[in-house]
């Protein structure tokens, strides 16, 4: 959960004006941050308002925390805010314990009355060493808990036990090439509100980093059966398989010119199918001021799960994802960022599911039409720096997107993403500190 995630501010309308003031004293901290929107590009009524204030306060071996946030998202007829309290402690040199109780309370043209909900969790830290740990988590979200307003998180109505033991060893001979090692067990179990079992994972994890700054990180994941009650959007619930799945990246150092790394894993999972899923990301530095990188993406899954046009379908889905980027450090006061992106995504094959009164997925033997689409994104950036933390930026977007159900591969959606322009923007900005 992040009950501060700005991303959410700019989507309904350009930013018209934002303020943000910070104090940091030796016991005490308090921040604010105000955000306007413009009148938005979706209607006619008056623009989104954003605010959040942090205060905390510490204590010999303590900290509390309080934090509001405050959105008027008139361009949707909703209004909201939430609280939070935060409290931390160290118990002893090796026990530590955090809390957080928070409340969501929203006014929506939806509803007639405001909708209120609550979120808690307790975290527990102790250590056995320096180099030994362990952690245990309980989570409480209740159904009409809300902070997607300002804030993200991934589902509301749940709750969990979140347990980890994660241990490091940095014991070698001078001889060896390793400089640490991470390993890592833990242990996750959902329910929501009514106590139906969404799922527990078990899995360990493991990294291993290298005195010549090369690193290999592996993980291998058990997933439980349990229920499915977000896919249909209230249409129905129903039940899921176990899976599993194994994941490994290695990255070949940061000493040369060339640098690079490489991901693999492996999944067989009830919802998502099965398949695999492939990462190369090659750098190469011209100087410690120039860099050109490249980063790919490349998933196939055979008969994954999705709800669209309002019915349960499995595809053969296939994701194309790149990344191009130049960096450039012109001097101490200049900068030029460029990045283009382009991804584009198939489903095809489609057979319809449905659900019978079991809760249990059974073919409906009712083929669905096939879907694509495909995304590209280019930005230019310059920074100039006309004084310490004061700047001009010049920004340079472009967007496409096509989304269609054309029977074409991954790579020839390309042009389809590219000619449907979505978004051509220049943006200047001056930032000053004072």
């Amino acid at each position: 959960m992040r009950l501060v995630h700005t991303r959410r501010i700019g989507v309904y309308g350009d930013i018209d004006a934002a303020v943000k003031y910070t104090s940091n004293g030796q016991n005490n901290d308090f921040g604010v941050m105000a955000v306007f929107e413009d009148d938005g590009h979706f209607n006619d009524k008056e623009s989104n308002k954003f605010a959040t204030a942090r205060a905390q306060h510490r204590f010999e071996d303590s900290q509390v925390g309080y934090l509001v946030t405050y959105a008027d998202k008139a361009t949707q007829g909703r209004e909201s805010q939430v609280h939070s309290i935060d409290y931390r402690t160290d118990v002893s040199d090796t026990l530590q314990i955090r809390a957080q109780i928070n409340g969501s309370f929203v006014d929506s043209d939806k509803h007639k009355d405001q909708v209120d909900g609550y979120g808690a969790w307790l975290n527990f830290v102790h250590k056995f060493s320096d180099n030994w740990q362990q952690r245990l988590n309980f989570t409480v979200y209740d159904e009409e808990f809300q902070v997607n307003d300002l804030g993200f998180l991934s589902r509301s109505d749940l709750q969990r036990v979140w347990y980890n033991n994660e241990r490091y060893f940095t014991d070698f001979d001078e001889s060896s090439s390793l400089k640490q090692r991470r390993v890592e067990g833990y242990f996750m179990r959902d329910h929501n509100s009514d106590g139906d079992h969404l799922r527990t994972e078990i899995g360990i994890t493991g990294t291993e980093e290298y005195k010549d700054s090369a690193f290999w990180f592996w993980r291998f994941d058990y997933t439980s059966s349990g229920l499915d009650d977000r896919t249909t959007r209230g249409n129905g619930d129903f039940n899921l398989g176990s899976g599993r799945e194994f994941f490994t990246e290695y990255n070949f150092g940061s000493q040369n010119k060339f640098r690079h790394h490489v991901a693999f894993g492996l999944q067989s999972y009830d919802r998502e199918g099965d398949g695999g899923r492939f990462h190369y990301h090659p750098s190469y530095y011209f100087t410690d001021k120039y860099r050109v990188s490249w980063s790919l993406w490349a998933v196939q899954q055979k008969q994954s799960l999705y709800w669209i046009d309002n019915q349960l379908a499995r595809y053969d889905y296939k994701q194309l994802e790149n990344s191009l980027d130049f960096d450039a450090t012109i001097d101490d006061k200049q900068e030029v960022r460029v990045r283009f992106q382009w991804v584009s995504v198939t489903g095809k094959n489609g057979n319809q599911f449905a659900i019978n009164e079991h809760g249990d997925l059974y073919d409906a033997n009712t083929q669905v039409s096939d879907f694509s689409r495909s995304t590209t994104r280019l930005q230019i950036r310059y920074r100039y720096e006309i004084a310490p933390l004061s700047n001009i930026y010049l920004v340079y977007s472009r967007g496409g997107q096509s989304i269609d159900d054309l029977d074409q591969s991954n790579f020839s959606l390309f042009k389809e993403g590219w000619d449907n322009r979505t978004g051509d923007n220049f943006v200047a900005k001056i930032r000053y500190r004072f």
